[in-house]
């Protein structure tokens, strides 16, 4: 579904082919995309336990992320000027946020804590070096690439 998604509001390499819809309106292309990554991540847990458990916890790691960016731009810099929907948590919303964005931070150091002792370069949690990795591959598209075409996602909401 996030495959799907991606692709469509045009966020993801090779969108144009992602996106696309079979007679029913089931993205088969992003469904089996998800299937094949899924496949090949799970295989890496027969040739080795700690590199599966850093995939796993970069996983875990980077979902939470995702959703504790949105919520800590709204306690911080939209404080103010954010407009409520219908459902809120009235003045709680900020204490609530707060408490969501330090529960992210304490679950991605507990992710990258090692998985096994004693602490060799076999079972060391690879996680913290993946994650800086990733996250410099991630901006290095934006400011090179994405942030000149990409128009943020298409919404389907009316007024």
């Amino acid at each position: 579904r996030m495959a799907y998604a991606f692709s469509r509001d045009g966020a993801m390499p090779f969108s144009y082919l992602w996106h696309k819809v079979n007679k029913q309106d089931v993205p088969i292309y992003a469904v089996w995309l998800s299937v094949s990554i899924s496949f090949c991540m799970a295989l890496t847990s027969l040739g080795s336990l700690v590199a599966f458990q850093a995939m796993v916890s970069i996983a875990v790691i980077d979902l939470y992320i995702a959703y504790a960016l949105p919520i800590f731009f709204r306690v911080t810099l939209a404080r103010k000027s954010f407009v409520q929907g219908p459902f809120n948590l009235g003045r709680y919303g900020i204490i609530v946020g707060w408490i969501a964005v330090i529960w992210v931070v304490i679950i991605s150091i507990l992710f990258s804590l090692p998985v096994a002792y004693p602490i060799t370069i076999e079972t060391l949690n690879y996680t913290p070096v993946a994650l800086g990795c990733l996250t410099i591959l991630v901006l290095s598209y934006w400011l090179i690439s994405g942030r000149h075409w990409f128009k943020g996602p298409i919404t389907n909401l009316e007024d």
